[in-house]
This record gives C-alpha cells, sequence and structure tokens, in this order.
C-alpha cells in the first residue's frame, strides 16, 4: 500500500480525500506486523519474513532513531530546494535526502539527546511546575489575544471580517466556467437574457473573473449578454510562458 501510495499520489489529487486512506493503511498494517516474531522460551523468533524483520535491519534501525529529527528537517529541505530550483532532478531531490539526514544527525546528537538527558528533565515536580506555568501562560496570552481581536478593532477591519464572511459573489466560479490547469479547450459560459442584442466577452484568469459579478449584474440592468473565457493562472498576453510543471507552454 505504502509503494502504491508513492507511485500514484500527486499533487494534482484532491485534498484531503479517501486517497490518503493508502500510505495511513500501509503504516498501520507495518505497525501492526511488528510483534510477528515466534515467542519460543521467552525469546522471539527473527527468522520469521516480514515488515518487522527488514525493519529490525541495523540501517533501518538507525534511520528510526533519527526519525524524529528527519521529519523536522526533510520539509524545509524540500521546500527551500524547490525555490532554488523548480524542477528538481532525482539526483537532486536524492542530494536532499542526504543533506537532512545529515542535519537530523547533527541536531539528533547536538540539540535532541542533551535535551532529552539534561539534568532538569530529572528533578520530578520542580521540571514540572515551570512547564505547567509556561502553558498556561500561552493559553491565557492566545485567549486575550483572541478576545481582545473581536472587540479592540476599527469599523474598517470590521467591515473587512464581515465581508469575508460572506459567500463567494464570482458568478462565473459558481457555474464552473473557470478552466483548470490541464484544460485546453474554452469553456465559455453566457449570462444574461439570450434575445440581447449586445454582447460583452470577459476573458482572463482568475483576477478577471473577480469582475464577472459586477459586470454581469450591469449588463443585467442593460439588457446586456456576457460571454465568458476563464483559465486559471492564464493572462490575457501574447506571451507564451512554459510550465514547468506540465511540461510545455501553458495554454
Amino acid at each position: 500500500l505504502i509503494a502504491t501510495a508513492y507511485r500514484l499520489l500527486s499533487e494534482d489529487l484532491p485534498f484531503p480525500g479517501w486517497y490518503a486512506l493508502l500510505p495511513v493503511a500501509g503504516t498501520v498494517l507495518v505497525l501492526l506486523s511488528g510483534g510477528c516474531g515466534e515467542q519460543t522460551n521467552g525469546r522471539t523468533d527473527r527468522h520469521v519474513l516480514g515488515p518487522a524483520t527488514a525493519l529490525s535491519l541495523p540501517l533501518l534501525q538507525w534511520i528510526g532513531t533519527l526519525s524524529y529529527s528527519l521529519y523536522l528537517w526533510h520539509w524545509p529541505v524540500i521546500v527551500y530546494a524547490g525555490m532554488l530550483t523548480p524542477d528538481l532532478t532525482v539526483p537532486q531531490r536524492l542530494g536532499c535526502g542526504v543533506l537532512a539526514l545529515a542535519l537530523s544527525v547533527l541536531t539528533y546528537h547536538l540539540i535532541e539527546n542533551p535535551a532529552r538527558r539534561g539534568a532538569w528533565l530529572t528533578v520530578g515536580a520542580r521540571a514540572l511546575a515551570p512547564a505547567l506555568a509556561l502553558t498556561g501562560a500561552g493559553v491565557a496570552v492566545a485567549y486575550a489575544n483572541a478576545h481582545l481581536a473581536t472587540r479592540n478593532i476599527g469599523p474598517e477591519q470590521r467591515g473587512i471580517e464581515q465581508a469575508a464572511e460572506r459567500p463567494s459573489i464570482a458568478r462565473a466560479v459558481d457555474k464552473n466556467c473557470l478552466a483548470d490547469f490541464q484544460t485546453v479547450t474554452p469553456k465559455p459560459c453566457t449570462f444574461g437574457p439570450a434575445d440581447a442584442t449586445r454582447t460583452i466577452v470577459l476573458f482572463g484568469d482568475s483576477h478577471a473573473d473577480h469582475w464577472s459579478t459586477p459586470l454581469i449584474e450591469a449588463a443585467r440592468r442593460n439588457h446586456t449578454k456576457v460571454v465568458t473565457y476563464l483559465k486559471s493562472s492564464c493572462r490575457a498576453s501574447r506571451l507564451s510562458t512554459f510550465n514547468t510543471v506540465l511540461k510545455r507552454d501553458y495554454t
């Protein structure tokens, strides 16, 4: 299941969705298989084939020891590498993995272990009291900020919040007239009376779609028809833009 998720899941799939069950179910099965060894006179037979046997290998045990540090480091490494080089090659991605692993080793030995084994954690209640005090202070500050944010705001800010709570008024989006990244065939949508003698055409990207609601309302009052040609991230321009994800000119 984990291998299937690795091969099939991509950033194009909607999330959340049932696809997330693939890696989760695979991980749960691996955890459940951890006790598959047979008990013989108090000893566990490690010759039984299965995930537990593979995970007991020294290399994987070492990586498991670094798992928390690796969990913290892998994402910033991937994000910053993607910012520097948008289209990473396989060797570059492997290099990111090696870099994240190296950083994990350093922080595990220099930060994580010293903090975990510090003397201040072994003094019992004296260590618990400051932790509870800091936690309580954090909760109090968060509550105070949230409470003040709803009271001590000006009329301009309150108007912005009220506008944000209203549903979207983009007519073209509501009718699914905005073509997505993969779609190359135009999706024209028509608004207004069918017998209108005048027609307005609105074309462009999602920014152009923001004008669809007032334009359609104004056209309706003047017995005018509006036809939209809209596509995400497709600006009204004569210049060609190469998309590194689609591997072609964006159209």
